[in-house]
């Protein structure tokens, strides 16, 4: 949820799974109604990279790590940041000094090789 207000006018954000059962309730039915809906669409391996260099930055490594990221994570925006998480949780992916470490090469055995396992990992955490 983002808002955003200037002058006369306010913008409102949110998001919503499209399997989301929500909307059953009263006030997010109202919002729904009177919002205009865009459907994101899947992204692709370069725009992969390009999400995860805005939360990483222009760091070494970058494209490997969202070469990774991409296939795990399918498209999904959401799935995107939540593989960076996890990858961040199971310090993969370091933050030092200042900056964000990310590694040279992915060691495939110690880490999820779907979202299911990645999400499972998280919850068992």
């Amino acid at each position: 949820l983002l808002g955003y207000e200037a002058s006369d006018h306010a913008v409102l954000v949110a998001a919503t799974e499209q399997h989301d059962t929500s909307s059953s309730r009263p006030a997010f039915r109202l919002l729904a109604d009177s919002a205009a809906r865009l459907t994101l669409e899947r992204l692709d391996a370069f725009d992969t990279e390009k999400l995860l260099r805005s939360v990483f930055g222009e760091v070494p490594n970058l494209q490997l790590v969202a070469h990774h990221v991409h296939a795990l994570a399918q498209g999904s925006p959401a799935n995107v940041m939540r593989v960076a998480q996890y990858l961040v949780d199971q310090r993969v992916v370091r933050y030092e000094s200042g900056a964000w470490l990310l590694p040279h090469r992915i060691d495939s055995s110690g880490l999820a090789s779907s979202m299911l396992q990645a999400l499972h990992a998280r919850l068992q955490a």
